[in-house]
């Protein structure tokens, strides 16, 4: 294996490293700050957090998952409710978006662009 390469195996591994601790640091934080007795809105700045680092798809994902919710709520009568869960749920499926999204998706588009180049 060429230098090149293995520097290229090398970036790509420390990427992945900061992005996994920046996911667990958000998680972490936001479920030790999370408090079941007050509504406190650590869910929202889950949300929100975890939209920055997967822009574009994430807020495209969640106007998705709205227009679910909102079809679950009118038509069945779903409530989603705030819990730790809830919480670990969403951090796990934006965490999956992200991945996808960083680490799959868009090397797969550059090369693609890069070779009709």
């Amino acid at each position: 294996m060429s230098k090149k390469m293995k520097d290229k195996n090398k970036v790509i591994l420390y990427a992945k490293l900061i992005w996994l601790a920046m996911v667990l640091f958000i998680l972490i934080g936001c479920l030790s700050l999370y408090d079941e007795k007050i509504q406190n809105d650590i869910d929202i700045l889950l949300a929100y957090l975890l939209l920055l680092i997967s822009f574009p798809t994430g807020p495209v994902v969640l106007v998705l998952i709205g227009f679910a919710g909102k079809i679950a709520n009118s038509e069945y009568g779903v409530v989603f409710e705030v819990n730790y869960v809830s919480m670990l749920f969403e951090w796990a499926f934006f965490s999956l978006i992200i991945y996808f999204q960083w680490f799959i998706f868009f090397p797969w588009m550059w090369k693609k662009f890069k070779n009709e180049i």
